[in-house]
Formats: structure tokens, C-alpha cells, sequence
């Protein structure tokens, strides 16, 4: 899974990945508000503190952008999708290995974004053959989520 392979792949891979989880995030979310349903705000933002210290921000940084994506690759595309793989074929390891990467994250309104980011971390991990691309894939989404939610709280957004 560790296995090497060019970086300028794992970065192609990794931000093409990036740009589908958020224009689908993006047209899920419209699709939802046509029908009349507001996603409500992410839970991590209503556990944040009303003021943050630096360094409780690059702890929280660090955590939920590095070391979360890297136990739950391991976790979910080392182990699971794999052993999935033995059993079954590539789709449905796909769809078994996302919907409880999905499930895991309790969070029942981005439920099917989260099963698609998980379904592009799977596939993206069988085609590069390296655990490496989905590990980049969660830490920029991660990355850039936990920046923009740091970013709105600063503004007052919520």
C-alpha cells in the first residue's frame, strides 16, 4: 500500500479528486436547498471555542488535517477496501468500503458526499496502487475545510 510512486501522479490524482468532491459537494448541496433542505452546520464548528489560541489552532490543524486522514486511509483504503477486494470486486468494495467510511462520520446530511469522497479515495487508491493519493486526497479536503472554518469563525460567520 505504501508502495512508490511518481509525486507529480499522487498530486495530479490527488487535486483532479479534490476539484470532483467539491463541485459534486457543491451541486448536492443546491440539489438539497431546491428541495428545501438546509444543511445544518458541520458539527466540528459547534464544538470550537469562542476564541482559539495559536496553538490550539495548529493542534487542531494538525489533527484534523494530517493525522485523522492518515489513520483513517490506513484504516478504511489499507485494511477495509482490501479485504473487501479479496472478496468481492471492485465495485462493490467500493461501495462497501465508502458507505462505512460515510457511516463512521455520523453525519447524516453529508452522508452521500461523504460516501463519494470515499468511493473516489478507493478508486483512486486501486488505480495509483499507493495508499498515498487517497492519504493526500483527505489531507486537502481536511485541510482546506478545517482553513475555511477557521477563516468564518474569525469574519463571524457563525
Amino acid at each position: 500500500s505504501f508502495k512508490k510512486i511518481s509525486l507529480w501522479k499522487i498530486i495530479k490524482w490527488s487535486l483532479g479528486s479534490f476539484l470532483i468532491i467539491i463541485l459534486f459537494t457543491f451541486v448536492y448541496t443546491k440539489i438539497l436547498l431546491v428541495f428545501g433542505i438546509e444543511m445544518p452546520e458541520e458539527e466540528i464548528s459547534k464544538l470550537m471555542p469562542e476564541s482559539l489560541s495559536s496553538i490550539m489552532i495548529i493542534w487542531m490543524f494538525v489533527v484534523i488535517s494530517f493525522v485523522a486522514p492518515l489513520v483513517e486511509e490506513i484504516v478504511f483504503r489499507g485494511i477495509l477496501f482490501k479485504t473487501c477486494l479479496r472478496k468481492w470486486s471492485l465495485t462493490t468494495s467500493i461501495i462497501i468500503s465508502s458507505s462505512i467510511f460515510a457511516l463512521i462520520h455520523f453525519d447524516f446530511y453529508r452522508f452521500i458526499p461523504l460516501m463519494l469522497m470515499g468511493a473516489i479515495m478507493a478508486y483512486s487508491f486501486e488505480k495509483t496502487k499507493s495508499i498515498y493519493t487517497p492519504i493526500l486526497i483527505h489531507i486537502i479536503n481536511n485541510g482546506v475545510s478545517i482553513f475555511l472554518l477557521l477563516i468564518f469563525k474569525k469574519i463571524g460567520y457563525f
